[in-house]
């Protein structure tokens, strides 16, 4: 054999014994990364600032998936089941992509009391009922074991362990509720879901919410640098679910045409109180003037939101971004966009200054 063959050889051997290690050296990455997540899973909170609803068959079938899903379809059943006996009429049921869960609701005939089965992916299913006023007033009571009590003008939420159908109608008996036809309690389960975020999100979860979090969901102990993992993971959605949240709001307050807010959504900038000083520059893009200023200004020890107005002053005006206004919930806000984007959503500037 030629000296050049034997060099082609060893090349494609060599190549060959690279890729099988490489092979290995990934499977072996993919599998550590995987046992990862599942250790951190049970201690990630995962808050959907929004749902939206969508009309989902539900079937109740043990064999389509693990025992973990055939254990929560069970229990789904016996709920929907319990429902029938106690005289509720079935609305539907629905899904939720945000957060995955799924829910069965139905209307009590005679009292007017909704009452939503509602499972989500990782817990165990669970039983809410609400009444609805006349005058929009909204009475819950639940059985979630994550829920936490809320005494707000419009809505209460009281906890009920373990609530039961015949629990609810006897909690919930001295208050009767009006009719709700499906598309009512769709906007009503949406805005309630709103309103209950916007209660949690007053805060980024701390080291305590992390851990109490996963003991709740039957997490594994973590070691000390996993359980810092899962909380700058849950720092980072509660991050997006409050941008959610202050943009929904946002629209609510300022009453824009949905064309307008369509058109001004995407050049939004949010700026809130419980952001570092990092997260405040960063809104202003990768411009040098920004990183630079945005240095000394935090090595003076200005706050993260004196920090956005001093260099928000100091960019040209196409950079410049303009107050197009401010949201007290969940975190107080005001929201930002260039002058550009603004006469495009036919909005002035002038009457808007930051």
């Amino acid at each position: 054999m030629s000296t050049f063959l034997l060099v082609v050889l060893a090349v494609v051997v060599g190549l060959a014994l690279v890729a099988v290690g490489g092979y290995y050296w990934l499977r072996r990455k993919v599998r550590r990364h995987i046992g990862d997540y599942r250790l951190l899973a049970p201690y990630l909170i995962a808050p959907s600032a929004r749902i939206k609803l969508r009309a989902e068959p539900l079937s109740f079938d043990p064999d389509g998936g693990d025992a973990d899903h055939a254990s929560a379809m069970g229990e789904l059943r016996a709920l929907s089941t319990a429902l029938d006996a106690q005289g509720f009429d079935k609305l539907g049921t629905f899904a939720a992509d945000e957060d995955g869960r799924v829910m069965i609701a139905a209307q009590h005939r005679d009292s007017g009391v909704l009452a939503q089965v509602i499972y989500i992916a990782g817990a165990p299913p669970y039983l809410e009922c609400l009444t609805l006023s006349a005058a929009g007033q909204v009475r819950i009571v639940s059985g979630d074991p994550e829920a936490s009590a809320l005494q707000m003008p419009s809505m209460t939420v009281e906890l009920h362990p373990a609530l039961t159908a015949s629990g609810a109608l006897k909690a919930l008996g001295a208050a009767p509720g009006r009719a709700i036809d499906t598309p009512t309690m769709v906007m009503l389960a949406e805005r309630i879901h709103a309103a209950r975020m916007d209660s949690r999100l007053v805060s980024p979860p701390d080291m305590s919410d992390t851990m109490v979090h996963g003991k709740r969901r039957g997490g594994e102990p973590l070691a000390e640098a996993q359980l810092t993992r899962a909380l700058e993971m849950n720092r980072e959605s509660w991050t997006d679910a409050v941008r959610i949240a202050l943009l929904d709001n946002g629209r609510r307050k300022l009453k824009l045409a949905p064309a307008i807010w369509e058109r001004l959504e995407n050049n939004l900038i949010v700026v809130h109180e419980a952001m570092s000083a990092d997260e405040v520059i960063a809104t202003l893009g990768d411009i040098e003037l920004v990183e630079k200023l945005g240095e000394q200004l935090k090595r003076q020890n200005f706050t993260p939101v004196q920090i956005f107005d001093e260099i928000n002053l100091r960019l040209d005006a196409g950079q410049r971004r303009h107050l197009v206004g401010n949201v007290r919930f969940p975190v107080r806000a005001r929201l930002f966009a260039r002058a550009g984007a603004m006469r495009a959503a036919g909005l002035a500037t002038e009457e808007r200054a930051a």
